[in-house]
């Protein structure tokens, strides 16, 4: 029965009265799932005639690529696990998640000498009153630190609060506890149910390499049962040579450049010929199935009544050419909410201008002005969105106002802590109706989700930010 053991911090510390227990038999059992939560090396991939394709057959074929796509998984439960202890901490500190993130926003709070120095440093770009101009550097400022200050927060926690953890198993199921903090379960359960995208993302990739290697292991199967059946090729002729040279005139081609690769041209043809033909009289059957990706409540996040919201950031080009689609021709009413992986002053600026600019119908000359912009002399100013807004919106005054509001600095603030929660990897992103799709995205494909059909995009590597 695997046990819990106290998080090394914890232990090095016991000098000093924590509790620390070691746990012996906390754990009830593996946890509950359907037969194909997880894909081991036994899985079936498919079957060519009577011949039964395994996983871990097509994975040696591969070199192992799905074995490290599937390791994947494993990584995103341990960083969802340490977010769920994170969140206890902080709830067990403060009485509650919602009680524990007031205080951390106080945490981040600058103090009055650093604003001061950011104000005087930035007046320019900020608001003529000075009160809305505090406001303003104290939501940038404090969003910018708030990482910092989590963290040295979370540092203190685990130093003085008991943290108990089961052992994990190298492979199989883990443990329906995977921790408590001072006496609080952390179920498996949840830390899953906070890993979904990540999850999903990792299994699709999987399973699309797994389908690739099945139909070239396949082939394989299928030649070596024909062995010796595979037709003669005649070799390319002078004619054919001179015809082919002939076609391609003022090219540096020779005979004897041309013949060998006309040759392997027509060796390649005739053998996928006869391939298809093979899988004619034998057709493989892939079995694998691809995952259902997660469906997300948009009432949990805050989102009701948004069948289509794009996550994205104006530092991304591919967002910009999205934002162009999108505005061209819109599949539906596009709610959007700034998004980006690294919480940078500027990038918390271009958020709060966002949201203000789209009050007054200025998004798309903001994401404009920002691309040029950040390719002139004033590249490195870290306010530049401030800038550019403050001078392309109709109404600098009612912008102003808004840049200083609780409300929009709540809105600048929603897509990040969303988007985070969700799982995103990379900009643009989607919830349509609920369902996360990674990625640029072409307008019918945004169609055929709203109405409930089309496949999601196999999730990629992560990019932009």
């Amino acid at each position: 029965m695997p046990a819990l053991q106290p998080h090394p911090a914890a232990l090095s510390r016991g000098r000093r009265g924590l509790r620390v227990a070691l746990l012996g038999a906390l754990v009830a059992g593996p946890v509950a799932g359907p037969a194909r939560a997880e894909l081991g090396p036994d899985a079936l991939v498919g079957r060519v005639g009577e011949r039964e394709v395994r996983l871990a057959e097509v994975d040696a074929r591969l070199g192992g690529s799905i074995s490290r796509l599937l390791a994947r998984r494993r990584e995103a439960l341990g960083h969802a696990l340490e977010a769920r202890i994170d969140a206890a901490l902080l709830a067990h500190a403060h009485g509650s998640e919602a009680a524990a993130e007031a205080a951390l926003d106080a945490l981040a709070e600058p103090d009055a000498a650093t604003l001061d120095r950011a104000l005087a440093q930035h007046a320019d770009a900020l608001p003529q009153h000075t009160g809305q101009a505090r406001s303003v550097l104290r939501h940038l400022l404090a969003e910018t630190g708030r990482p910092r200050a989590r963290s040295r927060r979370l540092a203190e926690l685990r130093g003085r609060l008991a943290i108990e953890r089961a052992r994990l198993p190298e492979s199989g199921p883990w443990p329906e506890v995977l921790a408590r903090v001072e006496g609080v379960e952390v179920r498996a359960e949840e830390v899953r149910r906070a890993a979904r995208l990540p999850l999903y993302r990792s299994r699709a990739r999987a399973v699309a390499e797994a389908r690739r290697g099945f139909a070239e292991l396949a082939d394989e199967i299928l030649a070596a049962a024909a062995a010796g059946a595979e037709p003669e090729v005649a070799p390319p002729s002078d004619r054919d040579v001179a015809r082919y040279i002939a076609e391609r005139p003022g090219a540096d081609l020779t005979p004897e450049r041309v013949r060998p690769y006309l040759a392997f041209r027509r060796r390649a043809e005739a053998r996928e010929r006869w391939l298809a033909g093979l899988r004619a009289a034998t057709p493989p059957r892939l079995l694998l199935e691809e995952p259902m990706p997660p469906r997300f409540a948009l009432e949990d996040l805050g989102l009701a009544g948004s069948p289509l919201i794009l996550f994205d950031n104006f530092r991304c080009r591919p967002c910009a050419e999205q934002w162009r689609l999108l505005g061209a021709d819109p599949p539906a009413a596009v709610t959007w909410l700034p998004f980006f992986a690294t919480p940078r002053l500027a990038l918390h600026a271009d958020a709060l201008a966002g949201v203000c600019a789209a009050e007054q119908g200025a998004l798309g000359a903001l994401r404009t002005g920002l691309l040029a912009g950040r390719e002139g002399p004033d590249a490195a100013d870290p306010l530049l969105g401030l800038r550019v807004a403050a001078a392309i919106v109709p109404t600098r005054e009612a912008w102003e106002r808004c840049i200083a509001s609780e409300a929009a600095q709540r809105r600048a603030s929603q897509g990040l802590r969303v988007g985070r929660r969700i799982g995103f990897a990379r900009v643009p992103s989607f919830l349509v109706k609920g369902l996360p799709v990674e990625g640029f995205q072409g307008i019918e494909r945004l169609r055929e989700l709203l109405a409930g059909g089309g496949r999601v995009p196999n999730p990629r590597a992560p990019e932009g930010g």
